[in-house]
């Protein structure tokens, strides 16, 4: 059956756009439908349904939360509940300041017409529901892809992700319960034939980050 990985990023950022061009190429090379969820790309509220084979991969970034396309989606994939995986490229790890919590929860992040364009996604969402969308993809930070070294250390770090969307995938078709692949989770073989592999290359090791943000993740709602 036809795969489909949706690719959302910061849309403002040119780094970021630049490494969810490589992600797309390198998902279509291995057979997959890919759509880099860009400013010019149509997303309606009927885009997103779960059980038609879709996967999602989030391009985690310091300005993600802040970026109206960017967030639109996310919204749009918590309420379809589909299966995500985590990725951080060009940056090192760090989770929503707490201006830009703030910011969402007080409703300033985005200018009237900027929430409007949410709005036609989500409909009804509320500057909570925006907060809460986001906590899932800080919980545990999926594998690092760096698209700048060489060609054979990048694939390695590829087929760890493509590998996540298909376990994502397969245990959403398994699973019962609605909020089923929301949480990244790696293959233990898939993660350790990759590190022997940029080790024997000479290669700097990826970490998979542990839950930096777990402990941090209450103060996130409403009181």
């Amino acid at each position: 059956p036809e795969k489909t990985v949706y690719i959302i990023f910061n849309t403002k950022d040119d780094l970021q756009c630049s490494v969810a061009s490589v992600l797309c190429h390198l998902f279509r090379q291995s057979r997959w439908n890919t759509i880099a969820c860009r400013r010019d790309v149509a997303i309606s509220r009927t885009t997103f349904h779960a059980g038609k084979n879709l996967a999602v991969v989030v391009l985690i970034s310091k300005d993600l939360p802040i970026d109206p396309f960017g967030m639109r989606t996310i919204a749009a994939v918590a309420r379809a509940a589909l299966p995500v995986v985590t990725v951080l490229s060009q940056e090192t790890f760090s989770k929503p300041s707490q201006e830009q919590l703030d910011m969402l929860k007080g409703g300033s992040a985005f200018m009237p017409d900027d929430f409007a364009l949410i709005e036609e996604v989500v409909p009804g969402v509320n500057n909570m529901e925006l907060v809460e969308a986001l906590q899932p993809l800080y919980m545990i930070l999926a594998w690092t892809f760096r698209p700048e070294q060489n060609e054979k250390l990048m694939q390695v770090e590829f087929q760890v992700i493509e590998e996540r969307v298909e376990k994502k995938l397969h245990d959403q078709t398994r699973a019962s319960g609605p909020t089923a692949g929301v949480w990244p989770s790696a293959s233990p073989n898939s993660v350790t034939s990759a590190i022997q592999t940029i080790a024997s290359a000479g290669g700097m090791l990826p970490k998979v980050a542990a839950s930096e943000a777990s402990e941090d993740m209450e103060p996130w709602r409403s009181t």
